[in-house]
């Protein structure tokens, strides 16, 4: 029987046991069966709250202050004090984290369960399923963050081998590329044939057939190969690769991704260890910078790559990302290829290498950098993808669970990824079972005001302040808020229909180099958040209104503080679906770099920042008598760049310079794609993602951005 035939018969048999469902409920509504058994649930809820009555009293407001004071105090006091945890300090933290998310589970099942009625029975029993999912997602979330490993000592040793010369095996740079714009490809290429290691060969693997990018690899000199279709998409691209090439490693890089020049040398050296498979490296975006207005894609500096990675590496269970990897040819032999059964062929990869006993290991440096989607529609695209490969492995020979040869936690670890996208319809009805209430008086909890401080309000700060003193992020936890209510919606949808329909999707390469001159709102992304949000404001008022009416006005001022939260999340959801203007097709790297521009005159100065497109240089030279668009030969003699034909284009504040190239010899090229791009350590030393989202997030709140941008792109279209 075929995976299609059995998930067809699955299907029979739950339809027809909701159907059965049904049927007995419908008869022990009649019989009064649904009732006693609600009344008795209501009875053992009552009991417990009549019982926690009695060991807390909620007049008594300094206890009920206490804890939630001690577990503010405690993680702010540790971030002023230790801002890098130890490991002692990194296990005392989430051991604290996953006890206190227990006691409220605990506190929300034996508490604050509420059965009056049969709305109010699916409305607490769909919150609390909501709640328990989250928390089974969490505790993998614990494990992860507490036992992380740095392998940069490995590395330090392991590095000597390769400079040495005592251990240099052969290895194949594989650049997959289908779409991607021709100076994209060329940028990555130059970057990857930077690489300082002897035994390396520089293959495009072309799935677009494209014959510019065939002319770019005779130029560049490095190989070139193609097929006839693109069946099995990135993967059957690889795939084909490896038939016709032989070395003993392969790398990988995506057509953005740029490695930096000991790349290899940082984490070839592993494999002397001959039970290692695959060696991933933390990932960070050139472009980042480029779209700081939009929260959303600050959320790509996230922390995955630098705590979450290592913890899944102490167990042998790191997710493959899909670039900046090298891999074994051994041991993707011995699996059978890149996996085509799902779309996320990297995940895949990973779950087959390790069950086949070969270890991963997750190399905490930024060895390389990527771009990040630039147009919203895109970046949600390419989760909705993630979504649909991750849970196809459910029925596939993928699956963590079922798959031979891997140890109980990895397939505890494994099961984080498949539950980070099962919760997601679970999240929507967090935001929408409130209005329930508003609107219809079903209680989705007994409200308890002393049961929030000790229990909720706790968890929460500690939760948060906790994950930001072991990320060194403060805002790590407001972006996942963030990013959970903006992208609920479309996640939820790709979840159910890979669920309902899990394969015949379409891969689909995201789109990168796109650029706006306006500022356009997404309507598929924000539709669904103005409608919950519109939908939140009407039953808030209707629910104020109302609130004499129902059995607790108590729990009305619970859930509009929920409502509240949520309801500014959505507001910044809405700003966040929009596609600002961005006109710059090359990246701006600020360096301070003498320079001259010779042209009618000597002019010379600083550098005020560098891209592949030209440079602002700020002279001290009298230049009000200049005009623009003058040719001249322009030098940046510190990183041996001489005499490149260029043009002034724009002259600013009296002293600022724009000059961009007009040609440049590949030579130079090269010398400047190294300097921007393949420097080592230079991305290990990003700017402050907190003061970038919190700009953002307040840009988002007052919509500053849009408004700013719609008049200016009016003017420039007059």
């Amino acid at each position: 029987m075929s995976v299609k035939q059995k998930w067809m018969v699955s299907c029979e048999k739950f339809l027809t046991g909701v159907a059965v469902l049904l049927i007995a409920v419908y008869f022990w509504q009649e019989k009064g069966l649904l009732y006693d058994i609600l009344g008795y649930l209501e009875l053992g809820c009552l009991w417990m709250q009549e019982t926690f009555s009695h060991i807390v009293n909620p007049d008594e407001d300094w206890v009920l202050w206490m804890p939630t004071a001690v577990c503010i105090a405690i993680p702010v006091l540790g971030m002023i004090l230790f801002p890098e945890p130890s490991r002692l300090s990194r296990y005392i933290i989430v051991a604290v984290m996953a006890l206190l998310h227990t006691f409220y589970i605990l506190f929300r099942t034996f508490y604050t369960l509420r059965f009056t009625d049969v709305g109010s029975g699916i409305a607490t029993i769909l919150l609390w399923f909501s709640e328990a999912l989250l928390y089974l997602c969490s505790l993998s979330l614990y494990i992860q963050l507490m036992f992380s490993v740095d392998r940069k000592g490995m590395a330090d040793l392991y590095e000597k081998t390769i400079l040495s010369g005592d251990y240099q095996p052969s290895v194949d740079v594989f650049i997959t590329a289908f779409s991607e714009p021709l100076e994209m490809i060329r940028r990555t290429t130059v970057g990857c044939q930077a690489l300082d290691y002897s035994k390396k060969r520089v293959y495009i693997l072309d799935d677009g057939n494209r014959a510019d990018i065939k002319t770019l690899s005779e130029e560049l000199g490095c190989d070139y190969i193609t097929r006839p279709h693109n069946a099995y998409a990135k993967a059957g691209n690889v795939n084909h690769a490896l038939m016709k090439t032989d070395s003993e490693l392969i790398a990988l890089f995506d057509a953005d991704c740029i490695p930096v020049k000991n790349f290899l040398s940082r984490t070839v050296g592993f494999f002397q260890e001959k039970d290692v498979g695959l060696v991933s490296s933390a990932q960070t975006f050139y472009n980042g910078d480029m779209y700081k207005h939009n929260i959303m894609s600050l959320l790509e500096q996230s922390n995955f790559f630098r705590h979450t990675q290592s913890g899944r590496d102490r167990f042998n269970a790191l997710l493959c990302f899909g670039t900046c990897f090298v891999i074994k040819r051994q041991a993707i032999e011995k699996v059978g290829g890149i996996p085509v059964e799902t779309l996320s062929e990297d995940w895949a990869t990973s779950i087959k290498i390790q069950a086949a006993g070969y270890k991963t290991y997750m190399l905490n440096e930024a060895l390389g950098a990527g771009a990040v989607a630039e147009s919203m529609g895109e970046f949600i695209q390419q989760r909705v993808r993630w979504a649909q490969g991750t849970l196809q492995s459910l029925f596939c020979s993928t699956n963590p669970f079922r798959i031979k040869g891997l140890s109980f936690l990895q397939r505890v670890i494994h099961s984080y990824g498949i539950m980070h996208y099962l919760i997601n319809p679970f999240l929507i009805l967090i935001i929408i079972l409130p209005l329930f209430y508003f609107f219809f008086g079903f209680s989705p909890f007994y409200p308890s005001r002393g049961g929030f401080w000790i229990f909720f309000v706790p968890f929460f700060c500690f939760n948060a302040l906790g994950i930001s003193w072991i990320c060194r992020e403060i805002t790590s936890k407001l972006s996942a808020l963030i990013a959970e209510t903006f992208m609920s919606v479309p996640l939820s949808i790709a979840t159910l229909k890979t669920l309902i329909k899990p394969f015949g999707w379409r891969f689909r390469v995201t789109r990168k180099g796109i650029y706006r001159s306006t500022a356009v709102m997404n309507w598929i992304l924000g539709v669904p958040l103005l409608f919950f949000l519109i939908l939140s404001i009407v039953g808030v008022v209707y629910g104020y209104h109302t609130r004499f009416w129902r059995a607790s006005e108590e729990l009305f001022f619970f859930l509009f503080i929920i409502t509240a939260m949520r309801m500014v999340f959505l507001w910044v959801g809405l700003y966040a679906s929009h596609d600002f203007p961005q006109q710059r097709k090359a990246m701006r790297f600020s360096h301070c770099l003498d320079c001259s521009f010779a042209g009618d005159i000597m002019i010379k100065g600083e550098t005020a920042d560098i891209s592949e497109s030209g440079i602002l240089m700020k002279s001290s030279t009298n230049i009000e008598r200049l005009n623009k668009n003058k040719r001249g030969i322009l030098s940046l003699n510190e990183i041996g760049i001489y005499g490149v034909p260029a043009r002034l284009v724009r002259i600013q504040q009296g002293s600022d310079i724009a000059i961009i190239f007009e040609e440049m010899p590949l030579a130079t090229y090269r010398r400047l794609i190294e300097f921007l791009y393949c420097r080592p350590e230079q991305w290990e030393h990003s700017s402050n993602l907190d003061i970038k989202v919190a700009r953002a997030f307040k840009n988002a709140v007052s919509w500053d951005k849009i408004l700013k941008n719609r008049p200016l792109a009016a003017k420039r279209g007059k």
